[in-house]
Protein backbone atom coordinates (compact mmCIF):
# COMPACT_ATOMS: atom_id res chain seq x y z
CA UNK A 1 0.00 0.00 0.00
CA UNK A 2 1.20 3.50 -0.77
CA UNK A 3 -0.47 6.38 1.04
CA UNK A 4 -0.15 8.75 3.97
CA UNK A 5 0.21 8.18 7.69
CA UNK A 6 -0.70 10.79 10.29
CA UNK A 7 1.78 11.30 13.11
CA UNK A 8 0.25 12.92 16.19
CA UNK A 9 2.57 15.40 17.89
CA UNK A 10 1.21 16.20 21.32
CA UNK A 11 2.14 19.17 23.44
CA UNK A 12 3.86 18.43 26.73
CA UNK A 13 4.80 20.26 29.89
CA UNK A 14 7.11 19.30 32.76
CA UNK A 15 7.47 21.14 36.05
CA UNK A 16 10.67 20.39 37.94
CA UNK A 17 12.09 21.51 41.28
CA UNK A 18 15.82 21.42 41.90
CA UNK A 19 16.91 19.07 44.65
CA UNK A 20 17.88 20.97 47.84
CA UNK A 21 17.38 24.33 46.07
CA UNK A 22 14.61 26.85 45.47
CA UNK A 23 14.96 26.42 41.70
CA UNK A 24 11.67 25.83 39.85
CA UNK A 25 11.89 24.93 36.15
CA UNK A 26 8.99 24.69 33.68
CA UNK A 27 9.68 22.96 30.36
CA UNK A 28 7.11 23.26 27.53
CA UNK A 29 7.19 21.47 24.17
CA UNK A 30 4.95 22.95 21.49
CA UNK A 31 4.43 22.35 17.77
CA UNK A 32 2.76 24.53 15.16
CA UNK A 33 0.12 21.88 14.40
CA UNK A 34 -1.09 18.72 16.13
CA UNK A 35 -1.04 16.24 13.22
CA UNK A 36 1.60 15.70 10.57
CA UNK A 37 0.82 13.74 7.40
CA UNK A 38 3.74 11.75 5.98
CA UNK A 39 4.05 9.83 2.71
CA UNK A 40 4.27 6.13 3.54
CA UNK A 41 4.86 2.73 2.00
CA UNK A 42 3.29 -0.31 3.70
CA UNK A 43 4.39 -3.75 2.49
CA UNK A 44 2.50 -6.56 4.19
CA UNK A 45 2.32 -10.34 4.14
CA UNK A 46 -0.60 -12.53 5.25
CA UNK A 47 -0.73 -16.30 5.57
CA UNK A 48 -3.81 -18.35 6.52
CA UNK A 49 -4.23 -22.04 7.32
CA UNK A 50 -7.66 -23.64 7.19
CA UNK A 51 -8.07 -26.31 9.88
CA UNK A 52 -11.49 -27.47 8.71
CA UNK A 53 -14.59 -26.07 7.04
CA UNK A 54 -15.27 -23.52 9.80
CA UNK A 55 -11.96 -22.64 11.51
CA UNK A 56 -8.91 -20.89 10.05
CA UNK A 57 -5.77 -19.44 11.62
CA UNK A 58 -3.91 -16.50 10.15
CA UNK A 59 -0.72 -14.52 10.68
CA UNK A 60 0.13 -11.18 9.14
CA UNK A 61 3.25 -9.06 9.09
CA UNK A 62 3.05 -5.33 8.34
CA UNK A 63 5.82 -2.79 7.99
CA UNK A 64 5.31 0.98 7.73
CA UNK A 65 8.03 3.15 6.22
CA UNK A 66 7.66 6.92 6.47
CA UNK A 67 9.73 10.03 7.06
CA UNK A 68 8.69 12.19 10.01
CA UNK A 69 9.32 15.92 9.70
CA UNK A 70 8.24 17.53 12.97
CA UNK A 71 9.42 20.89 14.26
CA UNK A 72 8.76 21.88 17.87
CA UNK A 73 9.78 24.60 20.29
CA UNK A 74 11.16 23.87 23.74
CA UNK A 75 10.74 26.65 26.31
CA UNK A 76 12.61 26.39 29.62
CA UNK A 77 11.54 28.86 32.32
CA UNK A 78 13.32 29.18 35.65
CA UNK A 79 10.55 30.52 37.89
CA UNK A 80 12.67 32.00 40.69
CA UNK A 81 14.75 34.53 38.69
CA UNK A 82 12.18 34.60 35.86
CA UNK A 83 14.59 33.70 33.03
CA UNK A 84 13.37 31.98 29.87
CA UNK A 85 15.28 30.12 27.16
CA UNK A 86 13.72 28.86 23.92
CA UNK A 87 15.17 26.22 21.59
CA UNK A 88 13.76 25.05 18.26
CA UNK A 89 14.17 21.36 17.38
CA UNK A 90 13.51 19.57 14.10
CA UNK A 91 12.73 15.86 14.26
CA UNK A 92 13.52 14.70 10.72
CA UNK A 93 14.00 10.92 10.78
CA UNK A 94 13.13 7.92 8.66
CA UNK A 95 10.70 5.76 10.65
CA UNK A 96 9.93 2.05 10.41
CA UNK A 97 7.12 0.40 12.38
CA UNK A 98 6.70 -3.38 12.26
CA UNK A 99 3.63 -5.23 13.54
CA UNK A 100 2.77 -8.92 13.70
CA UNK A 101 -0.79 -10.16 14.08
CA UNK A 102 -2.22 -13.58 14.84
CA UNK A 103 -5.85 -14.44 14.38
CA UNK A 104 -8.49 -17.11 14.38
CA UNK A 105 -11.45 -17.03 12.01
CA UNK A 106 -14.66 -18.93 12.69
CA UNK A 107 -17.39 -19.23 10.05
CA UNK A 108 -20.90 -19.50 11.53
CA UNK A 109 -22.73 -19.89 8.24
Amino acid sequence: MIGAVTVTTNWARARLKGKNTNELINIDWNTDYANNDCFSINPSFTLAYRMNRRISFNIDLDSWFYKADITYDETITNAVPGTTATNKFRYHHFMNDISIGLGIMVVFK
